[in-house]
C-alpha cells in the first residue's frame, strides 16, 4: 500500500523541527525519512477538505490544526 501525507502535517513537522531543542531535531530527522517516503504525494487542502475542516471546527474549535489533519484524513490512503 503507497502511503501519502497531508499538507498540514507537512507544515504542521516542519515547524516542530525549527525549533532547536534536542527533541524536535531528532523529530525532525526522523520526519525528514518519512517525508522523503511520500514526498511525491502529499494530500493537498483543497476545497473538499477546507469544507470538512470548517463543519468539523463549527463543532469544535479546540484543536484547529489536528481537525484540518482529520479532514484531510478522509481519503484512505494517509499515514
Amino acid at each position: 500500500m503507497d502511503r501519502a501525507g497531508s499538507a498540514l502535517t507537512v507544515w504542521e513537522m516542519t515547524k516542530s523541527g525549527a525549533k532547536k531543542t534536542e527533541v524536535a531535531q531528532k523529530s525532525a530527522a526522523r520526519f525528514v525519512v518519512a517525508l522523503d517516503a511520500v514526498e511525491d504525494r502529499i494530500l493537498p487542502v483543497d476545497r473538499e477538505v477546507a469544507t470538512l475542516w470548517v463543519t468539523v471546527l463549527s463543532v469544535s474549535e479546540k484543536h484547529g490544526d489536528d481537525t484540518g489533519i482529520v479532514a484531510t484524513d478522509r481519503v484512505p490512503l494517509f499515514w
